[in-house]
């Protein structure tokens, strides 16, 4: 990698190209990408839903062993 000189940031036009060589590596066309990801309030509802029935699982689990 070049130095970045004395305040080691990289400039926009670099960040750009280094996002362009990842999403090629990875074989993904930037013009297709539309909607990337999930909203936040999905993702939090379903971290929230996955946590509570792990919870509610393994605290089953835990009960069971105990006589």
């Amino acid at each position: 990698m070049p130095s970045f000189g004395d305040t080691h940031t990289l400039t926009q036009q670099q960040i750009a190209n280094i996002e362009a060589y990842i999403l090629k590596l990875n074989g993904i066309d930037r013009a297709e990408m539309r909607n990337p990801g999930m909203q936040p309030r999905s993702f939090f509802l379903m971290l929230v839903s996955v946590y509570a029935l792990l919870f509610l699982w393994f605290g089953g689990l835990w009960r069971k062993g105990r006589p």
